[in-house]
């Protein structure tokens, strides 16, 4: 799944559901899901909090909360979520982010929570068991500006970044917190990266950024970090990325002009294949700000925008590449959307 901000899913008997942050208030919205598309929207949380999103919302892996990074203290809040929707807002942390929230994300394991923020750090985690716990010490190698983006594998905790080197990782886990960080890539990105996804099985990371080629992928693993780097596609996005996601055999990247996403057939051990056909009916405006995910099953994909309503565009997807839009959630979004995610 991405960092980069959109859930959608199923598991067993658990509601389906999709959650999208949102520049108007109460700013975290959720939709029943289904395989004919949007629902009814949840109820709006009885505790909100001041101030628009700026990065994501997303489910926990059990799919049982919802955290969401917001841009005025207390800078990360979090929800249980159940069958009804929304429950009571979890209390903030005892020791903030110490800036606005850009991003934030459950570890695989849904025993951590990191955020991406604004100010020096500009990353903080902590351990996660239906609340947030004591906040884990800051990395021992800090960042050099902050964290537009961040996602987790079962060993390390990755981040795009505004500032040279443009991406950054370290070893984390839910016991401990940041270990080592991580080499940078041998062959860097060449701009600001504002949106980082990993592939399912964690042997790739993408990041989106500001100048050609736009998108950059590397191989990965936890005991080594970054690895090669993968070609790049033949056919480029066509401007400024800001948020990537993988599918099980797929990538897609929002990027700032034309049809707003390119889509791409994807393997770890081929890399980048030749783009797939433009969605037939086009995104909704311009995602710059806005997030973009694949649900689990790789069959449905969501891209949100900061410029035109309804905020969202939802797709079913398959291995040929887009398929037909969902139409629109019959209650809109108040405003500008950004980051979400697919329950699975």
């Amino acid at each position: 799944m991405s960092v980069s901000n959109i859930l959608l899913g199923v598991s067993g008997a658990r509601q389906r559901a999709i959650t999208v942050a949102n520049a108007g208030s109460p700013y975290v919205f959720a939709y029943e899901w289904s395989d004919t598309g949007f629902g009814t929207r949840f109820a709006n949380p009885s505790t909100t909090f001041t101030g628009s999103v700026h990065g994501s919302s997303r489910f926990s892996p059990s799919g049982s909360d919802v955290i969401v990074a917001n841009s005025t203290s207390p800078n990360v809040a979090a929800y249980p979520f159940g069958s009804t929707g929304f429950g009571t807002k979890y209390s903030d942390p005892a020791t903030l982010p110490s800036g606005a929230g850009r991003n934030a994300a459950f570890n695989t394991q849904g025993t951590a929570v990191g955020v991406g923020h604004s100010n020096s750090p500009f990353v903080t985690a902590y351990p996660w068991s239906s609340g947030f716990g004591t906040k884990y010490a800051d990395p021992s190698s800090g960042l050099p500006s902050f964290a537009s983006g961040i996602t987790f594998t079962p060993g390390s905790v990755l981040m795009s970044i505004n500032t040279s080197p443009f991406i950054a990782a370290y070893a984390f886990t839910g016991a401990s917190g940041f270990g080592t960080r991580f080499s940078n890539p041998a062959t860097g990105i060449p701009a600001s990266a504002w949106g980082i996804g990993i592939e399912p099985s964690y042997g790739a990371v993408g990041a989106a950024h500001g100048s050609s080629p736009f998108f950059t992928c590397y191989t990965w693993s936890d005991s080594t970090g970054f690895g090669t780097k993968y070609a790049n596609p033949a056919t480029l996005p066509s401007s400024v990325g800001r948020a990537v996601s993988f599918s099980i055999n797929s990538v897609a990247v929002a990027h700032d002009s034309g049809v707003w996403v390119a889509a791409y057939p994807f393997t770890v051990a081929s890399g980048i294949g030749t783009k797939y056909a433009n969605p037939a009916s086009a995104v909704s405006g311009s995602p710059s700000g806005g997030g973009a995910s694949f649900n689990a099953a790789g069959n449905t994909y969501a891209q949100t925008n900061i410029t035109t309503s309804p905020f969202i565009s939802v797709y079913a997807f398959s291995g040929g590449g887009f398929g037909t839009r969902y139409s629109n959630p019959a209650t809109a979004l108040p405003g500008n959307a950004f980051g979400g995610s697919f329950l699975n």
